[in-house]
């Protein structure tokens, strides 16, 4: 069994004192060497783990191992409908993952209203042959945003909601359950059944 010190110090979980009784003068010293067992040859923390050949199988083999709960009850394993979940619409999935690496904070918006005014968004994709909502995403990302295909009003309701359970989890569980998915795998449990899952492609904590 191993104890992680450090996260009990953080949940402010203190060692128990313990009292020890006055030895005699002619009570003998007990060697702490003869009390004890020799620690075992363990494998050290760092040892070399040897990659697969990359092909669709090992992959998820490796995604396996790194899975504590291979159940579909694993929100990493199948997104459902009605999980917690804030859907992004960010056509530069890799520039927003940069940003977030390099420690810089990014916003969460509503998308606005691309049909105001005379603007019609199906009229400007055909008559420009490119996509309005992706524009207004890209410079959304030049700003530092990442924008929701939400209303503002359910938009802020979920944040905190995701942000109150996060926080819930870590004190209670000392896990971090608030993940950032880019990308979905669709899969089935057999080749015969009809229901398709949605399981995480790429995930950052």
């Amino acid at each position: 069994m191993a104890v992680d010190i450090r996260r009990a110090r953080m949940q402010k979980i203190r060692p128990l004192g313990v009292a020890l009784a006055p030895r005699g003068p002619a009570e003998p010293a007990v060697s702490v060497a003869e009390a004890v067992e020799e620690a075992p040859s363990l494998p050290s923390f760092d040892a070399e783990v040897v990659e697969e050949v990359v092909t669709p199988g090992g992959r998820v083999r490796q995604w396996q191992r790194k899975l504590l709960n291979l159940t579909t009850a694993n929100r990493l394993l199948h997104l459902s409908d009605t999980a917690k979940a804030v859907r992004l619409f960010c056509p530069d999935s890799g520039r927003l993952e940069d940003l977030l690496a390099s420690g810089k904070k990014v916003r969460i918006r509503p998308m606005p209203d691309l049909d105001t005014g005379d603007r019609d968004e199906e009229l400007y994709n055909q008559q420009n042959s490119s996509s309005l909502r992706r524009e207004v995403a890209s410079e959304a990302l030049d700003r530092g945003e990442v924008l929701a295909l939400l209303p503002k009003d359910k938009l802020d309701g979920q944040l905190i909601d995701l942000y109150r359970k996060a926080n819930s989890d870590i004190e209670e569980g000392g896990a971090n359950t608030l993940f950032l998915a880019v990308g979905f795998l669709k899969w089935k449990k057999s080749d015969k059944e009809t229901k398709v899952y949605r399981a995480a492609d790429t995930v950052a904590g």
